[in-house]
């Protein structure tokens, strides 16, 4: 395959989702996490806001396995696993 071919431009493309969808479910994880940790009277969330920051993280999770599960039907794992990673 070459690199104008179409699958393998949609590979690609599907790889770096994937990878965009796995950073943002982390950051879902982390960033409220980190304003818990540096709010000044140290107050947590709600249940109902924890849940939704939990519901987007196992979106973002499913995802991003889906979109580089999907990424390897269109092209090789040998290029879409690194930009996955």
């Amino acid at each position: 395959m070459e690199w104008g071919h179409t699958s393998l431009t949609l590979a690609v493309s599907l790889s770096l989702f994937g990878s965009l969808c796995y950073v943002l479910s982390l950051l879902s994880i982390a960033f409220p996490a980190h304003l818990v940790r540096t709010a000044r009277n140290g107050d947590a969330f709600s249940a109902s806001t924890q849940g939704c920051f939990l519901a987007l993280y196992a979106i973002g999770q499913i995802g991003a396995g889906g979109s580089s599960t999907a990424a390897s039907w269109y092209g090789p794992v040998s290029i879409t696993l690194p930009v996955y990673m």
